[in-house]
């Protein structure tokens, strides 16, 4: 059985569908509904893992739902129908999006985006690996926070990396729910390296809300003997020392070399006084994502 066609709709885009439709054997998801055909007739429907008729099917809907076209043959509707259970996969193909229920068996990453709505939790499920399983918080279809769980636990980015390469291994089946800011503020405090930071602005203000700084003046020499830190230089100046080392620069627009050379000439020729963030392993690793502030000089 093979999915032909998959997208958000309402009930006119279902009619039209359907309508389309000439000696369909197959099977139409709608919602958490499933509508079973053989030769355009309607021989089952079911919502959830019980037999419903199609008004009442129709009567839960949503102004807008999931809509999926399964095309077959009448061996395996009629299969597909009996074996519908809380407990088995209602169809078996590698070309299926959908598992059961709540449940949906992924080609690719990517497909997890169309299931989502505002502000989602996402539990990943590699079938080749029992103990292992990812967790994705999105908001507005943007990853927001990640870990993977499996012998190492990953967070942020590398976790998201991580589940994406299983992909090319493994099966792997999602559970999505809609989740809350109470959720999402408890995962990130018990996880707090899984919140994932793509704006460097967003990233200085969990930092400066986060920790005291120390201020000093002197020279640059001297500011980067903390380790390491986040210096704040001015109002628009800012770098991200390791271990007393210069390795990114951000000043304004300006990439990393340029940024460097404009806060070394401002330490020069102004007396400046700077604040002096301690950073952890896991917030200099924030910094990363900026490939183009990294100094080279």
């Amino acid at each position: 059985m093979e999915k032909v066609l998959s997208k958000i709709g309402t009930i006119k885009d279902l009619e039209e569908i359907i309508d389309s439709l000439s000696n369909f054997t197959g099977i139409i998801r709608i919602g958490n509904g499933y509508l079973f055909y053989i030769n355009s007739e309607l021989i089952a429907s079911k919502l959830g893992n019980k037999d419903k008729d199609l008004r009442d099917i129709l009567i839960s809907l949503p102004e807008k739902f999931i809509i999926e076209l399964y095309i077959g043959d009448s061996h395996e509707v009629k299969k597909a129908i009996k074996c519908f259970r809380d407990d088995k996969i209602f169809i078996e193909t590698t070309k299926l999006c959908i598992v059961h229920k709540d449940y949906l068996e992924l080609n690719n990453y990517n497909e997890i985006f169309k299931y989502l709505t505002y502000f989602n939790k996402v539990t990943f499920y590699p079938k080749k690996f029992k103990d292992a399983e990812a967790i994705v918080i999105y908001k507005n279809k943007e990853e927001i926070f990640s870990i993977f769980k499996n012998k190492k636990i990953y967070y942020g980015e590398k976790a998201i990396k991580k589940l994406k390469s299983l992909f090319a291994i493994s099966k792997v089946v999602a559970k999505v729910e809609k989740t809350s800011l109470d959720e999402f503020e408890n995962l990130r405090n018990t996880y707090p390296e899984g919140e994932i930071i793509r704006s460097f602005n967003k990233i200085l203000e969990t930092i400066k809300s986060n920790k005291k700084y120390i201020e000093a003046c002197g020279t640059l020499s001297d500011a980067l003997l903390h380790g390491t830190c986040l210096i704040e230089i001015g109002s628009e100046g800012y770098i991200i020392a390791k271990e007393g080392k210069p390795v990114y620069a951000f000043y304004k627009d300006y990439d990393g070399d340029k940024s460097y050379r404009i806060i070394k000439s401002m330490c020069i020729m102004e007396d400046i006084k700077y604040k002096i963030y301690k950073l952890s392993n896991s917030e200099y690793n924030l910094f990363k994502q900026f490939k183009n502030n990294r100094i080279k000089l």
